[in-house]
């Protein structure tokens, strides 16, 4: 019974696998390589009109800059005025080669050259000939036709393709206005930017397409009626492994300026070619495939199938933790297939109830350690708790003792005015003020910690604040001490200003020159550095201390850790790093640390430079 089976299915198969060869065959000759044509030209001419829409998209944000600078009051006044501020401070190179644009000309109402600004492709020097060679402009020339357009004035621009002197242009012209965009017209103002080698790369980068350019050089070819080619026409030429799309470019006034081609390689071809080889391949493997399985599963349906139960049952009773995979294969017959499925069924239940065994166990390991850290971060927290209250108490007793000592002194005054000079009694007031200056620093930590741990952060008043007076005035109040002199160093091209809270960066400087006092020797310099890193700023404080080890430094911005907790003539709360990284943090910058047991420590942190105009 089984070898008729056998032999019925092998037939079967093998005439089913000649039909659909053959109708794969004839579907891919027939329907899907002529379809695969016909997408190829599709996806080729979706190519070019992303090539087209980049380069309309150059012009857009040309159109945006001419847009800007005609509205302008600046360069309204500048038409009548002729201000040479007006160049000096807004027609540098740097504006010319971060626009990329190569041409500015401005003219008056009756077409009078005002101002002409033009650079190569290259932007390294002013191009000697002018794109247009001529100092009046009358009415026909084509960028002064939008004066003929139907619109507001506001809303009066042209734009497209010229060609020039320099090669061609993208350009846009538009009436200069005044800020509000209102008239009286007082001339025009026109843009270019060249269509030049690093255009074409540009847009070539954007769109991931490759395309060439051709200057369309004769007036026969430009007039658009050329033999080959004819505007708004597409003309395909295949190779073997590539498609190549042409198309016209037109300038300004609709003629042909450019040949565009665009080059794609004929994947889908390919792929489709590569999909019946590799149809037809499959369809041969698994023919025979199928032959082999169907045999052995004839083979195994019965035998195979019983005898791996049973060995997988007598190794389970023999020994419970020797578990084995049951292979019945895939045409075991239904009776063996009951039994297979009831037995899994057991095993089934078996293995989950002993996984939801071992996952409770695993959970229940997961709680306990949790449990022990948060334990552990309790007892730190605690620990920490004692420590800061204790350093709180003493840092809050000395100011406060030290006050009320010179209190008592000045009531002594009171009683007996000979008893102190005025310099002592002006030094005991000096001494309070100082205290309390310390009290105040203290609360101010206390507070500023509170808010951060509340989330609310640090409240920030951002404002330009020169960098060096910042770092002199902070220098200074240091330097007024006299135990360590500060040498201060104003790198070049250290932006000069600083969009920042200057008091807050004062907080952050203060602190760290006052900690290289802390833990410096007496008489050693303080180093104070600003340079320039990226397009802010980086101030660094150096001393010639005690220095720290990794875990010191690990730790250094930790809330109420204080590095030498030996040196009790050190005073703090240990508040004060964490503070300093917290403000430094909220102005979008970053701190680090460099530091070795006694080489000294240096501290880096960068802000933001100004970002005005």
């Amino acid at each position: 019974m089984f070898w008729s089976l056998r032999s019925l299915i092998l037939v079967v198969l093998s005439l089913i696998s000649l039909m659909l060869g053959g109708t794969a065959y004839l579907i891919h000759s027939e329907v899907l390589l002529p379809s695969f044509l016909d997408l190829e030209k599709h996806q080729i001419d979706a190519d070019v009109e992303r090539v087209l829409q980049a380069f309309a998209n150059e012009e857009e944000h040309l159109s945006l800059l001419v847009n800007d600078w005609s509205s302008w009051d600046d360069s309204y006044r500048y038409v009548l005025d002729l201000d040479p501020a007006y160049e000096q401070s807004n027609l540098s190179d740097a504006t010319f080669v971060n626009n990329r644009v190569n041409l500015l000309l401005i003219l008056d109402l009756e077409g009078r050259k005002v101002l002409e600004r033009s650079y190569d492709s290259s932007f390294d020097r002013l191009a000697p000939p002018s794109p247009f060679d001529k100092e009046i402009f009358l009415p026909s020339f084509p960028l002064l036709a939008y004066r003929n357009q139907p619109l507001p004035l506001n809303q009066r621009t042209l734009s497209g393709l010229v060609l020039t002197e320099l090669g061609a242009m993208l350009c846009v012209a538009r009436p200069i206005l005044n800020s509000d965009d209102q008239g009286p017209s007082r001339g025009t103002l026109i843009m270019g930017r060249l269509v030049d080698a690093a255009m074409q790369a540009k847009v070539a980068q954007i769109t991931q397409i490759d395309f060439s350019l051709r200057l369309l050089s004769s007036a026969l070819e430009r007039s658009g009626t050329s033999a080959r080619l004819t505007l708004g026409e597409r003309r395909y030429m295949e190779e073997e492994s590539l498609l190549h799309a042409t198309t016209l470019y037109p300038d300004l006034e609709g003629r042909p300026l450019f040949e565009l081609t665009v080059t794609a390689p004929r994947l889908v071809l390919l792929h489709g070619h590569e999909a019946l080889s590799v149809a037809l391949g499959l369809l041969i493997v698994g023919v025979v495939a199928v032959m082999l399985l169907v045999t052995l599963a004839l083979h195994s349906s019965v035998e195979l199938p019983l005898r791996h139960l049973l060995r997988n049952i007598l190794s389970r009773r023999e020994s419970p933790a020797n578990v084995t995979d049951i292979v019945m294969g895939p045409y075991a017959c239904r009776e063996v297939g009951q039994i297979y499925q009831e037995f899994s069924q057991l095993m089934e239940a078996l293995h989950r109830k002993r996984s939801k065994l071992a996952e409770a166990n695993v959970n229940l390991l997961g709680e306990t350690n949790k449990l022990k850290q948060a334990q552990e971060t309790l007892e730190k927290l605690d620990e920490l708790k004692s420590e800061f209250i204790s350093t709180a108490a003493h840092e809050l007793r000395t100011p406060v003792t030290s006050v009320m000592g010179y209190a008592e002194l000045l009531c002594l005054h009171d009683s007996d005015p000979e008893a102190f000079s005025p310099k002592q009694h002006q030094e005991f007031l000096q001494e309070i003020y100082a205290n309390c200056e310390r009290l105040n620093r203290i609360v101010d930590d206390i507070l500023d910690v509170s808010r951060i741990e509340s989330g609310h952060g640090l409240p920030l008043e951002i404002q330009p604040v020169s960098t060096e007076v910042l770092l002199r005035k902070a220098a200074e109040r240091i330097r007024l001490a006299g135990t360590h002199p500060i040498l201060f160093e104003f790198k070049m091209g250290a932006p000069d200003f600083l969009d920042v809270d200057a008091h807050r960066v004062t907080q952050v400087l203060e602190n760290l020159l006052s900690n290289a006092v802390k833990y410096s020797p007496k008489g050693r310099p303080i180093q104070l550095s600003a340079e320039r890193e990226g397009e802010g700023c980086r101030i660094t404080v150096a001393d010639h201390g005690i220095g720290m080890n990794d875990e010191e430094k690990k730790r250094i911005f930790d809330k109420f850790y204080r590095a030498d907790t030996t040196n009790t003539a050190v005073r703090g709360l240990g508040l004060g790093m964490s503070i300093v990284k917290q403000i430094v943090e909220d102005h979008g910058g970053t701190i680090s640390v460099e530091s070795l047991p006694g080489a000294g420590t240096k501290v880096s942190f960068t802000l933001p430079g100004h970002q005005g105009g």
